[in-house]
């Protein structure tokens, strides 16, 4: 997903959308998630991650 844009806001609620379901023993989820250079949370600095999808209930 590309956030390195003014969706980033967008991107971070699908990652966490994801999460809501997350990999199982037959399929992985896996995201290429890229920001912009304004970090909204201070956490994650500018670039492009993986992510490895897992199962998550909260909404952070």
């Amino acid at each position: 997903m590309n956030g390195k844009n003014n969706l980033e806001e967008m991107a971070l609620f699908n990652l966490n959308d994801m999460e809501r379901v997350g990999s199982t023993d037959k399929v992985n989820i896996i995201a290429e998630t890229g920001r912009r250079y304004i970090n909204l949370d201070g956490k994650w600095e500018q670039g492009v991650r993986r992510f490895y999808i897992q199962k998550d209930n909260d909404n952070k």
